[in-house]
């Protein structure tokens, strides 16, 4: 039993602990990583998030913009190959945005464009793409054009032609006819009716309550987008 125990051989192991130099220098690397973590995950944050772009914000864009209108009447030249001057948009119909990328939105519009001397109901995508943390517009695109309209009703159009006759002229003429009328007078006087059909429009311009001054037919010449006078009887 004595030589037994005495053949055991006790291993011992040592307990080697890191040195102070290498904790030193891991402290270090833990504290330049997380110094490195913050600007890192801002930069990542950057990068990767995109925010959401709501109708409202779109069109404040559109109407911060003052380049809109120039951009627009670009857009529908290059679409009809021919160039237009836009003189204003009268109304502005906001339809669907649609989320196309995580960073691209179109937003629909409907709108009446409105020219020297006409108007064309138009529909049309602006694009809007998310550059520099910030939604910027694009692009227009998928410009679609209704049927031209007058960009002034037959009364208003008579009634400023014959101010303007008087004022230039003295006198007012058609078919070869010169109308030598009171210029005070046509300058108080409204359009009070203006009745349309298919082809024609008849106006009245006068004073309300009174009997009208004048009562004429015109029709708009799509040709060359102008009213033309047909008729005409004076009281």
């Amino acid at each position: 039993m004595d030589n037994l125990s005495n053949n055991i051989i006790f291993i011992k192991k040592d307990n080697k602990n890191l040195s102070d130099k290498i904790k030193f220098g891991l402290v270090i690397f833990l504290i330049i990583l997380f110094l490195l973590s913050i600007p890192l995950s801002y930069i990542l944050k950057n990068i990767l998030y995109v925010p959401s772009l709501s109708k409202e914000k779109a069109v404040d864009l559109i109407y911060s913009d003052s380049n809109f209108t120039l951009n627009l009447n670009e857009a529908i030249s290059k679409n009809n190959l021919y160039n237009r001057n836009i003189s204003y948009i009268s109304s502005l119909t906001q339809n669907n945005l649609t989320k196309l990328k995580k960073d691209i939105y179109a937003l629909n519009l409907d709108a009446s464009i409105n020219y020297s001397d006409f108007e064309i109901p138009t529909n049309f995508n602006v694009i809007f793409k998310y550059i520099d943390n910030n939604w910027t517009i694009s692009d227009i695109t998928k410009v679609k054009e209704g049927k031209l309209k007058p960009g002034q009703s037959a009364g208003t159009y008579l009634l400023n032609k014959i101010n303007a006759d008087l004022n230039t002229k003295g006198y007012f003429e058609f078919n070869e006819i010169k109308y030598n009328l009171n210029k005070q007078t046509f300058a108080e006087i409204y359009v009070i009716n203006e009745y349309e059909n298919s082809n024609e429009t008849t106006v009245s311009l006068g004073r309300f309550n009174e009997t009208p001054y004048v009562t004429a037919t015109l029709s708009f010449n799509y040709d060359i987008n102008e009213w033309e006078l047909k008729s005409l009887a004076l009281r």
